[in-house]
């Protein structure tokens, strides 16, 4: 794919500083580290996403110890019916299109930049995923779709600092 730039680091148009090349991947030097040694993985074939992976991607992946080596599997979400019966599944998922899928008081594009933001803040992977591909179906745009991260970030960021007060006021009366 021209226009991935980890495609084109990998057929050496972009120079990188390569630690590690095998049949399947190849590692180099972060040139925007934000801590020192931080490394990035490129698959040599393109993937379009971790769901799209062949098995030796995975397996090669999986032992540089790089995320995408399998950690989630998209048959996971197939067994939620075996694990929790068949009358729950159905329940929860007529539930969950309901809310995340049909015009309301908000539109379904609303609910689907809320919920990407959402997949993000919650770091799951196949929610982020299925988020994505739901935000450009239902018209959203890439930009609209970052700024949807960025408010999740930045509210985390809030959240994380607000609570801080709760550790003052303890430690206000245990060194006091």
């Amino acid at each position: 794919m021209s226009d991935c730039v980890f495609c084109r680091i990998v057929a050496k148009q972009i120079p990188a500083t390569v630690v590690h090349e095998d049949e399947h991947t190849l590692a180099f030097m972060d040139i925007g580290q934000v801590n020192p040694g931080h490394v990035l993985v490129a698959l040599k074939a393109h993937a379009e996403n971790l769901f799209a992976l062949e098995d030796a991607q995975a397996e090669a992946l999986r032992n540089l110890g790089a995320p995408g080596g399998r950690e989630y599997d998209a048959k996971l979400l197939e067994s939620f019916e075996q694990r929790h019966g068949k009358a729950l599944a159905d329940d929860f998922f007529r539930y969950y299109g309901h809310v995340t899928n049909v015009d309301g008081a908000l539109t379904k594009r609303e609910k689907a930049l809320i919920a990407l933001a959402v997949s993000h803040a919650q770091k799951c992977p196949y929610c982020i995923d299925a988020y994505t591909t739901q935000c450009l179906e239902t018209g959203a745009s890439p930009e609209q779709m970052m700024e949807a991260v960025h408010v999740a970030a930045a509210m985390l960021a809030g959240i994380t600092l607000v609570h801080s007060v709760q550790m003052q006021n303890r430690l206000d009366r245990l060194v006091l």
